[in-house]
């Protein structure tokens, strides 16, 4: 599934920068320290296989297609990150 637009972990970070008010930077990593680091929050191995090979495809800019999944599932265009974050300010700020 995806949004509207397809980010890269980068424009991701400056979205959340333009919607919080304060720099989000997204820092890459070699894939066996981002494995060790989620492994602490996954402990099931095929999830964290699953998102390490996700996410190492997007940071490889392997996803190149946008999908029509949520207006199928929900009857409704998507939303925008950028909508997302508004929508949940209190979330990302914790407050």
């Amino acid at each position: 599934m995806t949004g509207p637009e397809l980010l890269s972990f980068y424009e991701v970070a400056e979205r959340f920068t333009e919607a919080l008010g304060t720099t989000i930077s997204y820092v890459d990593m070699p894939p066996e320290a981002y494995r060790e680091i989620l492994a602490n929050f996954l402990p099931d191995e095929w999830h964290l296989n699953a998102v390490c090979e996700l996410f190492a495809g997007i940071a490889a800019g392997g996803l190149d297609h946008k999908t029509d999944t949520i207006k199928q599932v929900l009857g409704r265009d998507p939303i925008s990150l950028s909508q997302f974050i508004e929508d949940h300010l209190a979330v990302f700020r914790g407050s």
